[in-house]
């Protein structure tokens, strides 16, 4: 195996232990808010907040599977055909989670 075979194989094992982080972490998010949400419907205020929160998680759970998929097609074909999908792809699968939680802190503050 070549070093740089060795060296994109290693950046990807990171890129993928990275995502797959923040992917459990919008996972995680989405699941809580809709159990807190469960728990205390009807006294809740600035809702909006929280639907668009879960929207912008589901962007980033879909995103984040995306990247992980185009990944492997990256590494098989040891190429940059997919590298700007893949910026692409990272970049709004970062965005969102940042967003949602951005409007779940925001519904949090309106809910205290």
């Amino acid at each position: 195996m070549a070093n740089g075979d060795n060296s994109l194989i290693e950046r990807a094992k990171l890129f993928r232990e990275h995502m797959a982080t923040v992917l459990n972490l919008a996972t995680g998010a989405l699941v809580l808010s809709v159990t807190f949400l469960h728990d205390l419907a009807g006294r809740l205020q600035g809702v909006w907040l929280l639907k668009r929160s879960w929207l912008c998680l589901l962007a980033t759970i879909f995103c984040g599977v995306a990247y992980s998929y185009i990944l492997d097609i990256y590494i098989k074909l040891k190429g940059n055909q997919y590298g700007t999908l893949l910026l692409v792809f990272s970049f709004v699968f970062h965005a969102a989670f940042l967003v949602a939680i951005v409007y779940l802190f925001r519904f949090g503050l309106e809910n205290i």
